[in-house]
């Protein structure tokens, strides 16, 4: 009897596990339907002109893509609605393709002219690029083979001059491996700063920022409309009451400031 009972609660553990999975399937698949058929809704919006409506079926998609982002942005973007579709942009880079990216820079430049900012160089582009498509495996594992090559010959011309070693063509590796370390500790060092820095984009215009954490403190610069900054920190007030005066201390172009949080979005 007490065999019996273990075999149906065994069965009975097994079924149930079964029925949850199957269940568990159906409701991803429901949700992937419904994306999908946000998505084509979105797409037969935009090249009706119906901007907004392409905008808010796409906002209805969960785990949104980058290609998503991208064409929330566009929408904002023909909205005339700049700054949003800045950090729509932004935020549809990580996970892009090469191909991709070259159209989300463009389409960020078009954006900034029309804000009348500053437009990033071409080289900034590219090396954005490679930043943002190589692994960090991959820059740790070519830093780590430039050291140990770099190593292993050093210690091969160890009884050599120096003089030698520099004047030699078949030394002219070891500057080569010292130039491939010195690239790859930078690509790290730029692959971190990116992945670190919490990008944020001004969203109203004439942003003013303070020297301190409160509006009390004197007024340091304005912030233009659409400008990038990076947050370093944020300040709740001290009576926790005013959420609104939440302040974030942020850097643009090398000054420091504070600003409140609703006048910038982080991306």
């Amino acid at each position: 009897m007490k065999k019996i009972f273990l075999k149906l609660i065994f069965i009975c553990t097994i079924i149930s596990v079964f029925c949850s999975r199957i269940y568990l399937m159906a409701n991803d698949s429901i949700k992937l339907l419904k994306n999908q058929e946000f998505f084509v809704n979105g797409n037969n919006h935009f090249l009706h002109g119906n901007f907004a409506m392409a905008r808010e079926s796409y906002l209805k998609i969960n785990e949104k893509s980058s290609v998503v982002w991208q064409n929330i942005g566009n929408c904002f973007f023909n909205e005339k609605n700049y700054a949003q579709a800045l950090i729509c942009w932004k935020r549809s880079e990580y996970g892009a393709s090469w191909k991709q990216l070259g159209d989300i820079f463009r389409s960020e430049e078009k954006a900034l002219i029309e804000l009348r900012l500053p437009v990033p160089s071409i080289w900034h582009d590219v090396l954005k690029k490679i930043l943002i498509l190589m692994p960090k495996m991959l820059i740790q594992f070519l830093l780590f083979l430039m050291l140990i090559l770099f190593l292993s010959f050093f210690y091969r011309c160890w009884s050599m001059s120096f003089l030698y070693i520099v004047v030699s063509c078949n030394y002219k590796v070891a500057w080569f491996l010292m130039l491939g370390i010195i690239g790859c500790s930078i690509l790290w060092f730029g692959k971190e700063q990116v992945f670190k820095e919490r990008t944020a984009i001004v969203i109203h215009e004439k942003v003013v920022a303070y020297a301190g954490p409160e509006t009390s403190f004197h007024q340091l610069f304005q912030l233009p409309l659409g400008a990038t900054v990076h947050i370093v920190s944020n300040c709740l007030p001290k009576d926790q009451k005013s959420l609104d005066q939440n302040m974030h201390k942020l850097s643009y172009n090398g000054q420091l400031g504070w600003v409140k949080s609703g006048s910038v979005e982080i991306v």
